[in-house]
């Protein structure tokens, strides 16, 4: 039988052994090993989301079906954790006959009791994923408030708690204000920032995305929302003036 390895696993999942690529492909080799199966190719989506459905590797996948008698996943989740998008991919293998199977689960998709049990898998993975969202809503609108800031500083801060201090890039932060009061537009900054050698965090050059957030970021102004929740005060030292950011217009 002819078999193609699908293997996923999420940004958050990846510092997760038992979820990693190498495991998971690992025991998918010994699977196909055991039953004495032919893999004729191996997809892999790493970094990719269960719930999105557009991913790179799943794709060309689904494109070389005529290639595989089988597509083998190591649990139902790492196929997706969207129910519609799980019957729409069963739907695609059925119309080209090839099978589906997990080497973890027990489930035959060629029966409609199979195909049922396989949905209900499938509807348990996106109860899970939506629940943990959920949660974590739950979670930063408790902590925003209580004036405490769950979200990723700008590049111009660090964590310190749950508060908010300015790093060495600050001075870029106020470099591009001071520019921005002066009318210059955040191309040129950019621009310039770059002809500086000035490296930005990541080591690479700047965006204007990057500087553009920063400055109309509630952050920079010594504050935080999330959804319908204002919080004051998240800065141990504030860069600038909530009235002089208010001033700026941005070109």
């Amino acid at each position: 039988m002819k078999v193609a390895i699908y293997c996923r696993v999420s940004t958050m999942e990846q510092a997760n052994e038992g979820f990693s690529i190498a495991e998971q492909e690992k025991k998918l080799r010994g699977f196909c090993d055991i039953n004495d199966w032919n893999i004729q190719g191996i997809y892999v989506d790493a970094g990719y989301s269960g719930a999105k459905r557009d991913r790179p590797e799943l794709n060309r996948m689904l494109k070389n079906l005529n290639k595989f008698d089988l597509v083998l996943v190591y649990k139902l989740d790492r196929l997706t954790r969207s129910v519609r998008d799980l019957l729409d991919i069963l739907d695609i293998l059925e119309k080209s006959e090839v099978a589906f199977r997990s080497a973890t689960e027990v489930y035959d998709t060629s029966n409609a009791m199979g195909r049922l049990f396989v949905t209900l898998v499938g509807a348990m993975a996106e109860w899970e994923r939506t629940t943990i969202q959920e949660r974590t809503l739950m979670g930063r609108r408790a902590a925003a408030s209580k004036g405490l800031a769950k979200t990723t500083p700008l590049f111009c801060y660090d964590r310190e708690g749950d508060k908010f201090v300015p790093n060495e890039y600050a001075k870029v932060l106020r470099f591009a204000v001071d520019e921005v009061k002066k009318g210059t537009s955040i191309r040129e900054i950019t621009r310039r920032l770059n002809d500086s050698k000035i490296p930005s965090p990541q080591g690479k050059i700047w965006h204007k995305s990057v500087i553009n957030r920063a400055l109309i970021s509630p952050v920079s102004r010594g504050h935080y929302e999330f959804g319908d929740i204002f919080c004051r005060k998240i800065h141990m030292k504030q860069l600038f003036l909530m009235k002089s950011m208010n001033k700026l217009k941005i070109v």
